[in-house]
């Protein structure tokens, strides 16, 4: 059995996840922002990341107890979801209210839908 890992190699398997995010379909464009409507990619994700981290932790010999991943890996699931529901409900208030922000759903001769 190996060592745990330090604060380093904690960042460096942090790293793998926005790749994997974007394997999973988590970046995609889409007109209705939903956090339910995204489970299953994050599922997806978190999988295919955690997969990625096994082998990284088998590279470098170190493990972490199994208690202890799961821990990171459901604080990682929460802290996701949300922050993607704030970021959702911040741009369904923005499209509601008709806001001048740059976008598709946005209207006015300053952005870049009409053109």
């Amino acid at each position: 059995m190996g060592r745990p890992l330090g604060p380093p190699a904690h960042l460096l398997l942090l790293a793998l996840y926005p790749p994997a995010f974007s394997a999973g379909g988590l970046y995609r464009p889409r007109l209705n922002l939903s956090v339910l409507d995204d489970l299953p990619h994050l599922l997806k994700a978190l999988v295919l990341a955690g997969g990625l981290q096994a082998a990284v932790l088998a590279a470098l010999s170190a493990v972490d107890p199994l208690d202890r991943q799961l821990r990171h890996a459901a604080a990682l699931l929460g802290a996701v979801l949300v922050l993607r529901g704030l970021a959702y409900a911040g741009v369904r208030a923005l499209r509601r209210s008709g806001g001048r922000g740059v976008g598709p759903w946005s209207s006015g001769p300053d952005t870049w839908a009409s053109g």
